[in-house]
């Protein structure tokens, strides 16, 4: 403690003669420091209730920091470390590190928060504190938020950084205000930029824009010259500090007894061609035999000399070489390289032109002036605080005065001024011709510097000149000529120039590519665009480019050109020239492009140009809102979006002094905040949902809702969001470039997307409720799934850039979680939607509900007990609940499912389940019928099987009455049987004779119910399983022809071979060949003994539980004869009662496809009340094809019972419509 005590005592006496320094951080953060060699005070200023704080790196990575904080009412000092961007961790709580700083004092008074806080310079804490030394440079940062009466540290809503030099008195030091760079061009290849850092050190670059060697020396030539060179030899870049004593090669200084190298080398580059090296030398290196001492401010003799040879192997003699006067000054304005002078003249108006002629201590100015009477020159814009010569012919006598005008009247001499004198002498003057010609010669520092203003080479000052053309004056008079302009006072013609009009040249940095200057009168402002690139810069005055004034300039195909323009949108700016009522404003009188790669462009304009419509009314001294922005990309031949922007406040003052320019406050960071938590949670959580919801969950009605909700809600928060980020236009702080620049175009691109996904996601669903277009409602539905993905990947992408832009770790890592957790979500549903049916079947069975059977539909308990499943109904029944309470229900082999919240989500349209409600849907899902209307069959994907079995709502009862088990009573739905024979019962069609080894069929199968229904017969094809259904024929028509010819009926069709069973109880399938058909061929192919898989009965079939009086219908082609063959030998066996009529239509291609006709054919002989058949084929134009007459014939008044139809997919669909046209209702219709 004791020790502690003394310490800081001696910090206090050490601080007590020290300086007390203060730097404005900005308006309302002030920083103060006193510091010894051991240790420094800061002092925070901070204007405002909250926490302000300081960081010693030029951001949030690995920084040192200082925070004071108003926490719960209670001042305290935080010593921090931050890592990364986030909050940064106090010292204390850092492994290794330790709090190394004291709050000496703290106060909150008036608002302001104010407090003194100390620290050692080297506090021995090197994980965690940077350290610190007097007159020390080093990148800085502040940051504070300032809102009252917080209870924990919140983030900062201000921040800023640049560099800092800690320096031990006021005028040592600065915060964002590091010491000029300051560069002369030696000749067009050559460019020498210095640093003066400090009292004792400079710092030097060569930019050479050649490959070779450059050098440059401190005297006019080669005798006695102290020389640093710069060269790539053997393809090394060197810099050689030498020395010269005659004109041969220079020797290194190293190489010299006495002598030693000085230079340190900083950096050396070889970019395009061009050499470039940055190094340091102290001004007084104490070798005084070979450098010379360098003393900023005083010009000096000097020379330069380089060779642009490519591949050097060696130092060879120069190709180019330059000599004149070099002033090494402190700023851009007190230094200059005079090449050996000549002598320079500019016209300043057709009757006055002005010459010089200058050297490193004087100029020579010549007055030529083409008239009697008196001329002047001032450098200033006007006559208020103007230095000024003046020549007069006054009674015939030409005089020269050194004067002074403090205001506008009459100037006086300086040797009338006290503490002023003349400084200039009259070399020689003449008037011949009407016209004066006066040489003057004046020092360029007279030392007056209370009337005279200092001189230098190449200098760009105000400028201003007056006239009085009147012949033999008496006495001085008033000017009756005047004008004003900037004056460059080059040491060459080349290197000077005079733009009439302007007043003090004030310049401004808009950003480091980018500065503007002005010069400025009463009536017009003269802007200098200096870009630090190739491509185009812009001025705005406005916030951003909503109905803004702007001035463009553009090097485009390598031709300058300016343009006066409007912007009314972000969108490009129109040229005033283009607009209706605008016109062009905006002239350049002068435009370089320099050598190292600067656009230097000078416009002038009125500052009222009377074009109230496209040009804003500029003032002296106003403060208006501006913007700029540029494009920095090389060799444009077009006017390219911007990538670097920015945008506050400017005073365009007349002056450097009342002139700035603020940029606008840091981007509004509760906005981006929000708009990044927004869009995270739409495109990470809301449409993820809907996209599983309609992938995964198709089959529930749901489904559809939750999809287009929040599909709804993504789309109107993306546009929004974006929208108000667009308007704010801050555009990723003041430039868009690397991600900041991905994450804007995505966005954009997202939006444009998004519209398209709502459209075609519209139009999609529209067309899949209520049109009837597979072929568009296909396209639609491709268009909307790729623009969905298109959208969601590159949303994930955006999403990551967003965050890495916000440097906001925390919400970044939770959107790579989330990324982890989707995938594993998504294979998850993805497995199960796909190979669900494999090992997760039991999931439908708790799905399905309970259908209760109605005790009313039969009274025989043996034909319940025998047709109906304990656990399911009947196809009888179940149709009669679909007809009875309009159920939308079809059946799957053993399944009953509800498609009513499906139907709308159905990929091929609603309009095909409701023409499917009571059928058995298995044939279209297996790929072995269509619904018609010009659509092909379709094998249904295993997906959308999967989905089906989540539409179960109940099992179908099985069907024992047509097989019976040989032993037990116990049936499966899926059996094996084994082939015994196989043999055509017609040319294209092969019956195929099954028996088992478990089962059989019923001879005399009881009821009616089974009959038309089919099996379905399943085989592994090559790597596909096929499924394929075929009618149940229980009819012995080998016995029924016999029967028939036993009773001498005569048929017309006897083509048909119908043989004996070989087997008692063995079932019969009748398949039709195709060539081209994969179970038929595979069947047709099989040889006896072979087993195949078949599962059934299966489907309604004709759905009869007893037959009754009433007309039937029946529509056949091919083998759908096969249903209605049981229905006939039913009515041959003199089954039908009275009043039951059955019209049958069968049609065959030909008569060879053709068989069961002679069968019919002789039922409708026997039993004509019961069986009416009308036969066609197609082939040999027999019987003729049904059309509406002939149906209606058949029907005539009489009420229709039932309808059937069985046979190719555009049959069934043409009869459908046909028997709709009679007026039959769709419930009536069964399509087999």
């Amino acid at each position: 403690m004791v020790k502690f005590t003394f310490f800081i005592l001696y910090i206090s006496l050490a601080f007590s003669l020290a300086d007390l320094v203060t730097v404005e951080l900005n308006e309302n953060f002030h920083l103060s420091w006193i510091m010894n060699q051991t240790a420094i005070t800061f002092t925070f200023n901070c204007s405002f209730d909250g926490w302000c704080g300081i960081g010693f790196n030029s951001g949030m990575i690995n920084t040192d920091m200082i925070i004071l904080i108003r926490e719960n009412g209670l001042m305290q000092a935080w010593d921090s470390y931050s890592f990364k961007p986030q909050t940064p961790a106090q010292d204390s709580a850092i492994s290794g590190c330790k709090n190394d700083i004291i709050l000496e004092s703290a106060s909150f008074t008036g608002g302001i928060m104010l407090a003194t806080i100390t620290r050692l310079l080297n506090t021995q804490d090197p994980k965690c504190d940077i350290v610190l030394a007097p007159n020390m440079v080093t990148n800085f940062c502040f940051a504070y938020l300032d809102k009252p009466n917080l209870t924990k540290f919140t983030q900062h809503n201000m921040v800023g950084s640049g560099v800092l030099k800690l320096g031990t008195t006021q005028a040592n030091a600065y915060f964002n205000n590091p010491p000029d760079i300051i560069s002369v061009e030696l000749d067009p290849n050559f460019l020498l930029s210095w640093v003066v850092e400090d009292e004792v050190n400079l710092v030097f670059t060569f930019n050479c824009s050649f490959d070779g060697w450059c050098g440059i020396g401190f005297n006019e030539a080669m005798t006695d010259t102290d020389m640093i060179i710069l060269i790539r030899e053997n393809s090394e870049l060197m810099v050689w500090d030498a020395y010269s004593t005659t004109f041969q090669q220079p020797q290194l200084d190293t190489g010299i007894q006495g002598c030693q190298n000085n230079i340190i080398v900083k950096s050396t580059s070889f970019d395009n061609g061009q050499i470039s090296a940055t190094f340091s030398r102290l001004m007084d290196t104490g070798d005084n035999e070979c450098d010379k001492v360098l003393v900023p401010d005083v010009p000096m003799k000097f020379c330069f000399a380089y060779l642009d040879e490519p591949n050097l192997t060696s130092f060879t003699k120069h190709s180019s070489v330059g000599s004149g006067i070099l002033k090494i000054g402190t700023t851009q304005d007190s230094s200059y390289f005079m090449l050996n002078p000549e002598l320079v003249t500019m016209q300043l108006d057709p009757n006055f032109s002005l010459s010089w002629l200058m050297n490193e201590t004087d100029i020579t100015f010549t007055f030529n002036c083409t008239f009697d009477g008196w001329c002047g020159i001032g450098f200033n814009q006007a006559m208020i605080n103007t230095d000024m010569i003046i020549v007069t012919r006054i009674n015939g006598t030409i005089q020269a005065l050194d004067a002074y005008s403090i205001d506008y009247v009459p100037p006086n001499g300086d040797a009338t001024i006290p503490g002023c004198e003349n400084n200039i002498v009259l070399e020689s003057s003449s008037f011949v011709d009407g016209k004066m010609l006066v040489t003057v010669t004046r020092p360029l520092n007279t030392g007056d510097t209370k009337c005279d203003k200092v001189l230098n080479p190449n200098m760009v000052t105000s400028f201003c000149y007056a006239y009085l053309d009147q012949p033999n004056l008496q006495a001085f008079n008033r000017h009756n000529h005047v004008g004003s302009g900037i004056l460059k006072l080059g040491s060459t013609q080349g290197t000077s120039s005079y733009t009439q009009g302007g007043a003090e040249t004030v310049s401004v940095e808009l950003d480091p590519n980018f500065s503007l200057s002005w010069v400025m009168t009463e009536t017009q402002v003269t802007f200098t665009f200096n870009c630090k690139f190739d491509g185009w810069c812009a001025i705005g005055f406005g916030h951003a480019m909503e109905d803004t004034d702007m001035i463009i300039v553009i090097r485009e195909n390598g031709a300058f050109q300016a343009w006066d323009s409007y912007s009314s949108g972000y969108t490009t700016p129109s040229q005033d020239s283009s607009l209706k009522g605008c016109k062009n404003n905006a002239n350049m009188i002068n435009a370089e492009f320099t050598a190292n790669k600067t656009m230097v462009v000078t416009v002038t304009r009125l500052l009222n140009t009377g074009d109230s419509k496209c040009d804003v009314v500029l003032k002296p001294n106003m403060i208006t809102e501006f913007c700029f922005a540029y494009n920095s990309e090389s060799d444009l031949t077009t006017f390219p979006i911007h990538n670097a922007v920015g945008m506050g406040k400017i005073k365009l003052g007349m002056t450097q002094a009342d002139s700035y320019f603020h940029h606008g406050d840091d981007i509004d960071g509760a906005l981006y905040e929000n708009h990044g938590i927004y869009m995270t949670v739409m495109w990470l959580c809301v449409v993820q949902v809907g996209i599983m919801a309609i992938r995964y969950f198709k089959w529930s009605f749901m489904a559809y809702l939750i999809h287009a909700l929040s599909g709804a809600v993504v789309i109107f928060f993306t546009l929004a969001s974006v929208y108000i980020v667009y308007k704010k236009d801050k555009l990723g702080y003041d430039a868009l470039s690397d991600k900041p620049r991905y994450h804007s175009r995505i966005g954009f691109y997202l939006c444009t997307l998004v519209l398209s996904q709502a459209v075609t996601g519209l139009f999609t669903k529209i067309w899949m409720m209520f049109k009837q277009d597979l072929s568009v409602l296909r396209v639609s539905r491709r268009i909307h799934t790729v623009i969905g993905w298109a959208c969601l990947i590159p949303a994930l992408v955006n999403l990551k850039y967003g965050w890495e832009i916000r440097q906001n770790d925390t919400n970044l890592h939770t959107v790579y979680v989330f990324y982890g957790v989707l995938c594993v979500v998504f294979a998850v549903l993805e497995i199960r939607h796909r190979f669900g049916h494999l090992f997760m079947p039991f999931i439908f069975n708790f799905k399905r509900k309970k259908i209760n059977r109605k005790s009313t539909i039969t009274a025989d308990k043996e034909m319940q007990d025998t047709f109906i499943d304990k656990k399911g109904l009947n196809h009888s029944e179940i149709l009669d609940e679909i007809n009875i309470k309009k159920s939308q229900w079809v059946f799957l082999d053993e399944y009953v499912l509800d498609i009513s919240g499906f139907m709308q989500n159905h990929p091929g349209g609603a309009y095909m389940l409701k023409d499917v409600i009571g059928e058995d849907v298995g044939k279209y899902i297996n790929g072995c019928s269509s619904i018609g209307d010009g659509t092909f069959p379709y094998e249904h994907s295993q997906m959308a099987k999967n989905l089906a079995y989540s539409l179960v709502v109940g099992n179908i009862a099985k069907n024992c009455n047509i097989i019976k088990p040989i032993e037990g009573d116990t049936i499966d739905w899926s059996m094996t049987w084994e082939i015994v024979r196989k043999h055509n019962i017609s040319q294209s069609t092969v019956c195929v004779e099954l028996r088992s080894n478990a089962y059989e069929v019923r001879e005399k199968p009881k009821g009616l119910e089974w009959m038309g229904k089919h099996f379905q017969v399943e085989a592994k094809i090559g790597l596909n399983v096929v499924r394929r259904y075929y009618s149940l024929v229980s009819a012995n028509l080998y016995s029924w022809k016999k029967q028939i010819e036993a009773e001498g009926i005569k048929c017309e069709f006897n083509a048909a071979q119908y043989n004996e069973s070989s087997t008692i109880g063995s079932l019969k399938l009748y398949i039709k060949h195709y060539p081209d058909g994969k179970m038929s061929d595979f069947i047709y192919n099989l040889d006896s003994n072979s087993t195949i898989k078949i599962k059934g009965p299966l489907g309604p079939g004709l759905a009869l539980t007893q037959l009754s009086s009433g007309l039937y219908l029946g529509f056949a082609a091919g083998t759908g004869i096969l249903p209605f063959l049981d229905l006939a030998y039913s009515i041959w066996n003199d089954h039908a009662p009275t009043g039951f009529c059955l019209f049958l239509y069968v049609s065959f291609r030909s008569k060879s496809e053709a068989f069961g006709l002679d069968l019919l054919e002789a039922t409708q002989k026997k039993f004509s009340t019961h069986l009416v058949v009308h036969i066609n084929i197609d082939g040999e134009r027999i019987g003729g094809k049904i059309n509406d007459d002939m149906l209606r014939s058949q029907v005539g008044s009489r009420g229709v019972s039932r309808v059937w139809v069985c046979g190719p997919s555009g049959f069934n669909r043409w009869i459908g419509k046909m028997v709709e046209t009679q007026g039959i209702s769709r419930e009536k219709v069964m399509i087999l």
